[in-house]
């Protein structure tokens, strides 16, 4: 093999020798930067599944906020028929209304919520633990 080299005009191996010297650190900055755009591509998607929950749980916030004054009314209601002073016959028809409005508002929000977590996971396997700092205290001058 070093014979076969040694018979190649010296014009033809300094050619080689400088296509190998570009072609190889060509090849490498092609796979890294291959592999940067897939991170890339990775962590967009999980900001923008991280953008699309924040927004649902705002939404869900205003539900919940909604469902909890549902309650109190609720509540109210139910303290106000129990205690006999109130004899007003449509809270009993209220009442139905503000459960059925609550039991749509929970449905809602527990599909909302199975929605959700599949979408999750991709945000947690992009998540990276720093390790933490550990100083060497023994090199550190007194």
């Amino acid at each position: 093999m070093l014979k076969f080299i040694s018979n190649i005009p010296i014009f033809r191996r300094l050619f080689l020798a400088f296509a190998l010297s570009a072609a190889i650190p060509g090849i490498v900055i092609v796979l890294l930067g291959s592999y940067y755009l897939g991170a890339l591509n990775i962590r967009s998607q999980a900001v923008s599944t991280s953008f699309d929950a924040q927004s649902i749980a705002s939404e869900q916030l205003a539900n919940l906020e909604t469902m909890n004054a549902l309650l109190r009314t609720r509540e109210n209601e139910i303290f106000a028929s129990k205690s006999g002073v109130v004899t007003d016959s449509s809270l009993g028809a209220s009442g139905g209304l503000i459960d059925s409005d609550i039991n749509n508002r929970q449905s809602e929000f527990d599909s909302t919520l199975n929605q959700c977590t599949p979408l999750l996971s991709l945000i947690r396997h992009t998540r990276r633990p720093t390790p933490p700092c550990i100083w060497p205290t023994s090199n550190l001058p007194i």
